[in-house]
């Protein structure tokens, strides 16, 4: 795997991103190659202007690319519709984007019929290169990804989640080849908890011949570090074969970005973290996320203005609504959203989990949740210093207690302030009972551990492709 800042990425992910960056850059150079204009490129009217609206072409499409889903692990590893995906996604921002640029080069006087030749033929070129060059990284990696045949070491603490989850996230393209586990002879006793479909191969002593005999890319070591029979000669001369060996808490981290929190050894990998959150970093994180919401808010003063007036005239009651949450270290405070309910949505009931499709929100309300726009009065309690840009959501007091008490590493998510959109929110979305609040938590204490300005700034384009496609968060 390839470590990007503190968060990780499969290869066969980083190397189609990274070839078709590349493939968009190459574009012009090529094109201008082929039309012959790099001999004569004064004579055709070439200026720098065209230049970068040729250039922005491909640009603009692999943002397309990003925003149909094209760029997600499982479209890359399962290669499914990618033409089709891929056609659909130019067409759409072809429509959208072209017509500007044309707008821009009439207005900066430029050949249009040069400038649309270009665009056309630099954006076509760019769809098939990275057609195939996403062909070409389907053959390199066939038959596995970054971890290639995979051999489980020892049946530890969770291998059955750990396992399940891995071979969803990644499908077919791993291969389980088995597991060596400690009494290959007695499977009855010691060795009950074996994943179900898993084969034993031998016993823990035959670590170098399976490897061997297996063509194995990866062990999975799924002991303990004080286990009495760990083969540690083994491991290490695997390792300096070329085998990567990853605990299995650690390989699940990586794979499905988010905690094994069963484990405490798991728990106790949050105070060491990836990198020290220094004073001068919380100060860049406060600053940046203060001046963003300044700038959002002086841009969508009047778009605000105008969901207030609605959510004001469609149902009765404020176009504000307060509620009290949790903020950081478990201090409360007013958290402010645009209204999406009725006034009296909680008479009787009293506090309950709010529902993707919650029937007590009004019409309006059901399309600025969908949108997320009845989020941005939080730009406010990122002003006030209550809230950050990324973090995790913040919960209400009166599940907080009742979670805390449920769910053990529950308050460690309190340590920093929670956030307009987190990586919660964009991997798993809504918890509407405790098991989601729980499986929401692994992903919380996943940022915890391993935020970053990257992450940061990986989680806000993620919150943006899923408000722009229409999908909610």
């Amino acid at each position: 795997m390839s470590v990007l800042i503190n968060h990780y990425l499969p290869r066969r992910v980083t190397c189609t991103v990274v070839f078709e960056a590349i493939i968009a850059l190459l574009c012009f150079a090529v094109l201008a190659f082929y039309l012959g204009l790099i001999s004569s490129i004064a004579d055709r009217g070439v200026t720098a202007p065209v230049v970068f609206v040729t250039l922005a072409c491909p640009l603009l499409v692999q943002l397309g690319f990003f925003l149909s889903g094209l760029y997600s692990r499982r479209s890359i590893y399962s290669g499914m519709n990618v033409a089709p995906r891929m056609l659909v996604a130019t067409a759409t921002f072809g429509l959208v984007f072209l017509p500007l640029l044309l707008a821009a080069g009439h207005h900066s006087g430029l050949d249009l019929s040069l400038l649309s030749q270009m665009c056309l033929l630099s954006t076509s070129l760019f769809v098939v290169v990275s057609a195939g060059s996403r062909l070409l990284v389907q053959r390199v990696f066939a038959g596995g990804t970054h971890a290639g045949r995979l051999l489980v070491v020892g049946n530890g603490k969770g291998l059955d989640r750990i396992l399940a989850e891995v071979e969803r996230a990644l499908g077919d393209s791993i291969s389980l080849e088995g597991i060596l586990v400690d009494d290959p002879e007695n499977l009855e006793g010691n060795n009950r908890d074996i994943p179900a479909g898993l084969q034993v191969l031998g016993g823990l002593d035959s670590l170098r011949e399976m490897v061997h005999r297996r063509g194995v890319g990866t062990i999975l070591l799924a002991l303990p570090p004080n286990h009495p029979r760990l083969p540690l000669d083994d491991l290490i001369q695997c390792r300096l074969a070329g085998v990567e060996v990853v605990a299995s808490a650690t390989f699940y981290e990586r794979v499905c970005h988010k905690l094994l929190i069963e484990q405490e050894e798991t728990l106790a990998t949050l105070a060491f973290g990836c990198s020290p959150m220094t004073r001068l970093r919380w100060l860049a994180k406060s600053l940046t996320d203060r001046m963003i919401a300044l700038l959002l808010l002086a841009v969508l003063a009047v778009p605000m203005a105008l969901v207030a007036l609605l959510v004001r005239t469609t149902s009765p009651g404020p176009a504000i609504y307060r509620q009290q949450r949790v903020g950081r270290n478990g201090r409360t405070f007013t958290l402010l959203k645009f209204r999406t309910m009725t006034t009296d949505a909680e008479a009787g009931a009293g506090a309950v989990w709010a529902q993707p499709r919650d029937p007590r929100a009004t019409p309006l309300g059901r399309l600025l949740r969908r949108s997320r726009f009845d989020e941005l009065p939080q730009l406010i309690n990122i002003l006030r210093g209550d809230m950050a840009f990324v973090g995790p959501r913040p919960e209400r007091p009166e599940f907080v207690g009742d979670l805390e008490k449920r769910i053990v590493p529950y308050h460690f998510r309190h340590l920093v302030k929670p956030g307009l959109t987190g990586w919660a929110q964009v991997s798993f979305g809504y918890a509407a009972s405790v098991e989601a609040a729980h499986e929401k938590l692994r992903y919380d204490l996943y940022y915890l551990k391993n935020m970053s300005l990257v992450l940061d700034l990986f989680i806000v384009a993620a919150t943006a492709r899923a408000v722009i496609i229409g999908r909610g968060i």
